[in-house]
């Protein structure tokens, strides 16, 4: 029997069959056991191990793709840049889309602001492109400008005929600027680069110039301000002390002075520091969290930065938490109550520093500039050597490491604290301690070469070898115009060998200052502390002979205390160890300083029985202008003063100091006393000296020798070691011209300096 009527019977004739309908039922029925079969296989075809025989269906669902946006806020100025970037998960597929509903943003997600907000915050978006359907955001707050000023407050002073450069700053208003001079006139020579605000060029006229400097911003406010620029004569060394000339240049390191008025990054905890670096603009300030840990190298990536745009790096603590600027850190701020079993006297130990842990924990790229560290904590990972904490690129400039804790561990050997050997470093109101060796030198600071300028200035600083040194290897220029001011230079005596609290590690131990290479230096209101040898060191020369430009040029060591040392400081032009000759020991200018508890005995049985070395070999160039005036030396057991080696010093001054003539007084190459100064020193200045326990008939007239430390007429002399050696009205020796150090002067600019 055909399912379909045969043709030409109508359907209501076979439907009203009950045939008819039976088979209808049937066609139905199958139709619809077939579409459940088809269906049951589906089931089975997409999810294979599904089974209907088991005690129930296994289920899997797909993760769904989620995508986050980091940071996700942050505060800008107009026209300024900021990084985000995207994370996606659960899919192969990691690429997003950016938009943002005002200013601009690059397809890496680099956003930049509006010159001129229409709104006080943007809206960043980052699209999947897996899914379109999941998004994140991040807001974007515009702050307002703040007042434009010029940062730059005095101009340091040039001289004729030689090279001069200083670089304006501003603050505020929208970058970039424009600089002019509105009224006066500069010294021929010098010119005023509009775009970059610096003034730079060899002046050749001398006198005082007035001008007035205007800075114009990109919204076209402007400000000016009233500046003084003296340019004085050429003479044989530029502006003098003494002999000495002294710095032509020194850096300005006021936080004014180096503006971030960019972006702040905020960096969380764990977050990639390196990565925020690389992506952070000229300007912008990169925050790490107060009392975190990173661990790491962390590489200060080159930009083209200048000075009115510099990159701080900085802990998130305001600047409330920190010690104010100009004054000193200390491991205080990173919860450290105590060093060397000193106390450290805290009144707080709230962690405010950001901690970088690596090996170095931070480094420059070549050619990297215009970097500010501010509050952070730089260490060496322990159990592992350090060759340097704060690791500086030759060719790297402008990096300005302030309120810092630099530091290597109790017990590992660090070769250096930080690396100076390029131009324009400092090192402001930080604490550099426990850098060591067992083998070799170590310094707190220290460089070969580089040109300068240099700033070292506030800090506490620890080294074994030597606290801070210039030169000792390979170099091919000569860094200049070094300011070294109210540091503590600190040998603990937990390092000293025969010392009660001799913590059994003997460290390769040699002084505290040592110079091989520079000129115009200013050492002034230090005071350097501790030391089982010589304390300071002028001696131009190298290891290898690889330095024949070595040179100790236009030094000057004024109104400093040295103390606790076994002997006073040497200086002496010497072969290097290859047989080598330098440049020499030249232009020295030493006054107004105090050498306090001096005494070989107690401080290193091995010591020389000199106070003060002067001498270079026959083949070497002759020490030459050299002054030590109105020097106080409290020491016991050693001559005064030592002529070494063969050749002579010429145009020697030593005028107005009171000191002890010790075991023979003026000694070497000669007989003692006038025919030492005779011999060795021919044509010195020898007048005005209170010389302990000389006698008159064997040195020149207008010198005087009381016979023993109490006719001096101190203040106090406290038993040699502490005393106030001020010179008393009632003094026999008190007269117009006082010999000895100005202690008002010495005791005003080293207050506040000491430690401990």
């Amino acid at each position: 029997m055909s399912l379909f009527p045969p043709t030409g019977v109508s359907a209501r004739r076979f439907e009203s069959k009950p045939a008819g309908k039976l088979l209808l039922s049937i066609l139905i029925l199958i139709l619809i056991l077939t579409l459940l079969i088809a269906s049951l296989g589906c089931a089975v075809l997409a999810n294979p191990s599904a089974s209907t025989h088991g005690t129930g269906p296994a289920t899997q669902q797909n993760s769904e793709i989620r995508i986050v946006i980091s940071p996700t806020s942050v505060s800008l100025r107009a026209g300024a840049q900021q990084a985000f970037s995207a994370s996606i998960s659960n899919t192969a597929d990691t690429g997003v889309r950016w938009a943002v509903n005002g200013g601009t943003i690059s397809s890496e997600g680099v956003f930049t602001a509006p010159a001129q907000p229409a709104s006080i915050s943007v809206v960043v978006t980052a699209t999947s492109v897996a899914d379109p359907s999941k998004q994140a955001s991040a807001t974007v707050t515009f702050v307002a400008p703040s007042t434009l000023k010029i940062a730059t407050s005095s101009l340091p002073g040039a001289t004729s005929g030689t090279s001069y450069s200083i670089a304006f700053s501003a603050v505020g208003g929208q970058v970039p600027y424009r600089w002019a001079l509105t009224s006066g006139t500069l010294p021929t020579g010098l010119t005023l680069d509009g775009a970059s605000g610096s003034i730079s060029g060899t002046p050749t006229q001398t006198g005082s110039f007035g001008i007035t400097l205007s800075v114009t911003d990109s919204s076209g406010h402007s400000v000016s301000r009233n500046l003084g620029l003296d340019v004085a004569a050429q003479t044989q060394n530029g502006a003098q002390d003494g002999p000495a000339q002294l710095p032509r240049v020194y850096m300005q390191t006021a936080v004014a002075d180096t503006p971030s008025p960019g972006a702040v990054v905020k960096v969380n905890t764990g977050s990639d520091l390196q990565g925020a670096l690389n992506v952070a603009a000229c300007g912008d300030t990169i925050e790490v969290p107060a009392g975190s840990t990173f661990t790491g190298t962390v590489t200060l990536p080159a930009k083209a930065c200048d000075d009115a745009h510099w990159i701080t790096v900085r802990t998130s603590a305001p600047d409330a938490g920190l010690p104010a600027e100009g004054t000193r850190v200390t491991p205080c701020y990173a919860g450290i109550q105590s060093l060397h079993g000193l106390p450290l006297n805290c009144a707080s130990t709230a962690p405010v520093l950001a901690r970088i842990v690596g090996f170095p924990p931070i480094q420059t790229a070549p050619g990297s500039n215009h970097y500010r560290l501010i509050g952070l904590e730089l260490t060496q990972i322990p159990g592992q050597f350090a060759y340097s904490i704060l690791d500086i690129s030759d060719s790297s400039d402008h990096i300005v490491a302030d309120r810092c804790w630099i530091h290597g561990t109790a017990t590992d050997d660090s070769q250096q604290g930080v690396r100076f050997n390029s131009s324009y470093l400092a090192l402001v109101d930080s604490f550099v301690s426990d850098i060591h060796y067992v083998n070799t030198d170590s310094q707190a600071v220290g460089g070969a070469g580089g040109t300068g300028p240099y700033k070292i200035v506030n800090n506490y600083l620890e080294g074994a070898g030597e606290n801070v040194m210039f030169g000792g290897s390979r170099a091919t220029t000569t860094p200049a115009d070094i300011e070294i001011r109210s540091n503590h230079f600190y040998k603990p005596l937990t390092w000293m060998p025969g010392s009660p609290t001799f913590a059994g590690i003997t460290w390769a131990v040699k002084d505290l200052f040592e110079l091989k290479n520079g000129q115009r230096i200013l050492l002034e209101g230090n005071i350097f502390e501790n030391m089982w040898g010589t304390p300071i060191v002028i001696t131009p020369k190298n290891q290898s002979n690889v330095c024949p430009i070595c040179i100790a040029s236009d030094i000057t060591f004024r109104f400093n205390i040295v103390r606790h040392s076994a002997v006073a400081m040497g200086i002496a032009n010497a072969r290097s160890d290859a047989g080598g000759l330098s440049r020499g020991a030249q232009f020295i200018s030493i006054h107004d300083d105090l050498f306090d508890d001096i005494d070989r005995l107690k401080w290193s049985s091995g010591a020389s029985s000199w106070m003060f070395y002067l001498g270079a070999c026959t083949a070497c160039l002759p020490l030459h202008d050299i002054a030590m005036t109105h020097l106080t030396v409290i020491s016991t057991n050693s001559s005064f003063l030592f002529f070494g080696d063969t050749n002579r010093v010429n145009n020697l001054a030593f005028t107005n100091n009171i000191l002890q003539n010790g075991l023979y007084g003026a000694a070497g190459c000669g007989p003692s006393g006038l025919d030492t100064l005779r011999t060795c020193a021919p044509g010195a200045s020898f007048t005005g000296n209170l010389v302990v326990g000389g006698k008159a008939d064997i040195y020149p007239e207008n010198n005087a020798f009381p016979p023993a430390w109490s006719s001096v007429g101190f203040a106090n002399f406290g038993n040699g070691d502490g005393g106030d050696y001020r010179l008393q009205t009632a003094s026999p020796y008190y007269q117009a011209t006082l010999p000895g150090a100005d202690m008002g002067t010495l005791n005003s600019k080293t207050a506040g300096v000491s430690q401990w």
